[in-house]
């Protein structure tokens, strides 16, 4: 839209009392939205405005800017950072109004001062070093687009190129790892009930960090630099770069979530789980779900985070999407974490990934208000190569209570799910792809599934499927041990049979087939053990693969498998006859040795002695 109804449109529009129900006061949408387009367009159509029509549209146009200025004065942004609106629509709004009014209106405070905020180790506020969005990947869509846009104004108008300095050069990392461009859902946070999108936010990313990752995420939604950031963004030759050479797992401690894939460019291979326990607690766009999960398989969504955003506040949204109870996570007493508090807090403890599989603990202990001395959800995420077959996950609450209690394990599901109260097995199928959870610990377990919501969806919404499997008798501790063995729907011969093994220092699963067993330990509590997490796979005998997490020595039938010089994560896979996959996320220069003869399949034939090799951990 240009000339003579452009120009006609803003006239109109800056008629509007400045002080009336489109103030900032009165409701920040509309007031925010005049001073994001208002001044761009008094600049296009200049040429066409009389000076008395120009002195009318700066008149109203400084009220708007000066009113949001004096909101900064009474609530600096550096000491107010955590505010949505406030640093993504005021500073990025205010930028850009501030540089289309330059030489026609007294603007330089207003423009000094919301460059200084982009300085600000607290610009963006939701975020860390990591690139993590703790509004979730819904949300980051928008702000990082304003995000790339902004900074690439300060850069045209100043050649300096501030948007170097910022984390927002990770972000792209974020979403690629834990939203992919072809997930159905996109946990977590409001908008999760939706499916992948930013694609236009990658494809700006691509462009102003040269970043191929974000050029295949965005070349895969088959979205570009369309509109405005067509003219805005230099697009030199970028060629799209899919994520095999990537790790398969990666961390955003930053924001609390740990995402570990399979196959991560491959949607119809890739099985991915997410956990989350964030730092910023249960604060704007996201939820009180600290210790949550979910898991999507072979391109389905199968444990979802449940609920729906529709309308910001709706009882819906307040009573359900918000709580504890929408999510996958723990209930005590049957009740959650506080909602929309910042002390609700969870930590992501650790995180380790190898070629073989990954570890991760999430420590939400604060987010329950008391409730909860002790909360930690520790994940063992295996990958094909390892197991020889489909992945495995096995999940380790530990909890605590400072007085006796129930509690309540969550699952949510799009379909309803096959529960089988007896032997504690649930089944879950979606599509194609399906998912088996066996709950080996606790025992006694009640099971109880509904599709109901505390209050229905604004509009009508597909149904959804909520799970609680709940202790009976009150204790002041509980464990868990989840197994969950995601398959497709012709699969179901693959599934393992698994069992609580004990071995001193560690309890975990052991998981048993025809051709195989697999072993998954945790370091018990109190055990001086190597490591805090291990697992093996035995085919006919020997060990074909070996993982050992946030631990410097693995052993087995008297004999030492993987050591490491430091404290990391080491794997040895053994595929093909007498080929090795080492991997480490060691820090370069960690001195790693595997016994490959041990976790080889012709040395006993051929009479040889079990010899252990060396490596030194280099970059990446």
């Amino acid at each position: 839209l240009s000339g003579q109804e452009a120009k006609r449109r803003l006239l109109h529009i800056l008629s509007w009392n400045p002080r009336g129900s489109t103030s900032l006061g009165h409701n920040d949408e509309p007031a925010t939205e005049v001073v994001r387009y208002g001044p761009t367009v008094f600049d296009r159509v200049y040429p066409l405005l009389t000076a008395d029509e120009k002195r009318r549209c700066l008149d109203c146009l400084l009220v708007r800017m000066e009113e949001m200025r004096g909101l900064w004065k009474r609530r600096p942004f550096e000491k107010n950072p955590y505010e949505s609106h406030n640093m993504g629509y005021y500073l990025p709004d205010m930028l850009e109004a501030c540089l289309a009014l330059a030489g026609e209106a007294p603007v330089d405070e207003m423009l000094r001062y919301v460059m200084l905020q982009l300085w600000s180790p607290f610009y963006p506020p939701y975020g860390g070093t990591d690139g993590g969005w703790c509004e979730g990947p819904s949300y980051w869509s928008w702000s990082t687009s304003v995000f790339a846009k902004t900074y690439w104004l300060v850069e045209r108008a100043t050649a300096v190129p501030v948007h170097l300095r910022s984390h927002v050069r990770q972000m792209p990392f974020y979403k690629l790892y834990g939203n992919p461009p072809y997930f159905k859902m996109s946990p977590f946070g409001d908008g999760q009930e939706g499916p992948a999108l930013g694609g236009n936010t990658m494809a700006m990313l691509a462009a102003l960090y040269q970043n191929p990752y974000a050029k295949w995420y965005a070349d895969y939604k088959k979205e570009g630099l369309g509109s405005l950031a067509g003219l805005l963004f230099d697009a030199p030759s970028l060629t799209a770069k899919p994520p095999y050479d990537l790790p398969q797992g990666r961390a955003f401690y930053d924001v609390g979530l740990a995402a570990m894939h399979t196959a991560l460019p491959d949607p119809t291979s890739n099985v991915a789980l997410l956990l989350r326990s964030s730092p910023f607690g249960s604060i704007s766009h996201a939820f009180a779900d600290q210790n949550t999960f979910v898991l999507d398989a072979y391109g389905e969504p199968l444990i979802i985070a449940s609920g729906y955003y529709q309308l910001y506040g709706h009882p819906h949204h307040a009573e359900w999407t918000r709580q504890t109870k929408a999510s996958n996570s723990v209930l005590v007493n049957g009740e959650g974490q506080p909602v929309r508090d910042w002390n609700a807090k969870g930590r992501l403890a650790t995180f380790r990934t190898t070629a073989a599989g990954d570890y991760t603990v999430g420590d939400a202990k604060q987010a329950y208000g008391g409730k909860l001395t002790r909360f930690d959800r520790r994940v063992v995420f295996l990958r094909p190569i390892h197991t020889g077959g489909e992945p495995i996950i096995v999940i380790r609450d530990e909890l605590a209570a400072p007085k006796p209690a129930t509690f309540q394990f969550l699952l949510h599901a799009l379909n309803r799910m096959d529960v089988d109260a007896p032997k504690q097995r649930v089944t879950i199928a979606k599509g194609a792809s399906r998912c088996r959870v066996d709950y080996l610990a606790p025992t006694g377990l009640t099971f109880d599934q509904h599709d109901r919501f505390t209050k229905p969806p604004f509009r009508p919404a597909p149904n959804q499927w909520h799970l609680t499997a709940s202790t009976v008798e009150p204790a002041s501790v509980a464990s868990s041990l989840i197994v969950l063995q995601p398959y497709r729907d012709d699969g179901s011969g693959t599934l393992l049979t698994p069992q609580i093994e004990t071995q001193p220092g560690y309890v975990g699963v052991r998981l048993t087939a025809a051709d195989r067993t697999i072993l998954v330990l945790f370091q018990a509590d109190g055990a001086a053990a190597d490591a805090q997490a291990a697992s093996l796979c035995i085919v006919g005998g020997e060990v074909r693969s070996a993982v050992l997490f946030e631990g410097t020595k693995l052993a087995h039938g008297g004999g030492t498998l993987l050591e490491s010089d430091g404290m990391a994560a080491v794997s040895c896979a053994r595929y093909g006859r007498q080929r090795h996959l080492v991997s480490s996320d060691g820090p370069r220069g960690t001195r790693l040795a595997c016994r490959t003869g041990i976790l080889s399949g012709t040395g006993p034939r051929m009479g040889s002695r079990p010899t252990t090799e060396t490596w030194v951990q280099g970059d990446g």
